[in-house]
């Protein structure tokens, strides 16, 4: 019967181990700082005898928590270049070219003004197409990798 109600005992203290508002220990939405409240999990209050194994205890959770939190918002940073790669890959996808765009090929693009709609691709290389077209700026070498998207390939 006694170790029923130290059994009891020691689910209450577990069950009391809980954020404050309802609020999750862990971020349910982007943006969200991870883990900073999850310290409040570990003030368990303990006998003078274990306050020495509580802090150790206390401590190490805390580093493998900053650890995870620096992890959290390395992986949002890699996302958000996933994102805009992607955004760069539609953008070169939506520039106009007179020919069908043909994978594993290089591809020269060239603007007459800023906007996008004066934007274009070619397969003729500045030193042919220019001399043609004065009025056209060069703009880029791209390739058009195997998978649909786009590698510049003239940054020095």
């Amino acid at each position: 019967m006694v170790r029923d109600k130290d059994i009891r005992s020691s689910r209450k203290k577990t069950d009391d181990l809980q954020l404050p508002n309802g609020k999750w220990p862990y971020p349910t939405q982007p943006g969200q700082a991870p883990f900073a409240a999850l310290e409040r999990l570990l003030d368990i209050e303990a006998g003078s005898d274990a306050r020495e194994v509580v802090r150790e205890i206390r401590a190490q959770a805390t580093r493998k928590l900053e650890l995870l939190e620096v992890m959290y918002r390395d992986l949002i940073n890699r996302a958000q270049v996933i994102v805009e790669k992607a955004k760069e890959d539609l953008h070169l996808h939506s520039v106009r070219m007179y020919s069908t765009k043909i994978r594993n090929r290089v591809y020269y693009l060239y603007r007459y003004s800023d906007g996008l709609d004066d934007a274009f691709f070619s397969i003729l290389e500045p030193e042919e197409y220019l001399p043609a077209d004065p009025d056209a700026r060069f703009d880029g070498t791209y390739h058009l990798n195997d998978d649909g998207s786009w590698t510049r390939i003239d940054i020095a």
